[in-house]
């Protein structure tokens, strides 16, 4: 969540810079946020208000806007699946469309913790370790 509020004060700056000064271009959406908050951030999204929103996982879920031109994935997904459901946002109208992905070396790496594979399978775990390799 921390991560989600500091990248969205600095293209929330970026944004103002620029010569139409879109400073409230930028929203976040996070589960540490009211319900109401996630409520208003989703429809300030799908009418256009907001041009970007930064958020977590939480926000991937019942988006339907067909005119997204850039998902930008920061860090690693936990899995394929997980990263094809959440790309797939974008260009839904078949205009194209780019996704992107901002990872350091060590993004990948975490998912082969007890943490996230502690209780799966030896046949789930082998396909877990091969999404993220």
């Amino acid at each position: 969540v921390r991560e989600v509020e500091q990248v969205a004060s600095h293209l929330g700056n970026v944004f103002a810079s620029r010569p139409d000064g879109a400073k409230n271009a930028v929203g976040t959406y996070h589960a540490q946020m009211s319900p109401s908050e996630r409520e208003r951030v989703h429809r300030e999204f799908l009418t256009g208000r907001r041009k970007v929103v930064v958020a977590t996982v939480a926000f991937g879920m019942g988006i339907d806007k067909p005119d997204i031109r850039l998902v930008m994935h920061y860090g690693a997904p936990k899995t394929m699946e997980e990263y094809y459901q959440q790309v797939g946002r974008a260009g839904r109208d078949g205009l194209p469309s780019k996704v992107e992905m901002l990872y350091g070396d060590g993004d990948f790496s975490k998912y082969g913790s007890d943490f996230y594979v502690g209780g799966l399978s030896e046949t789930v775990r082998r396909t877990q370790k091969a999404s993220t390799d």
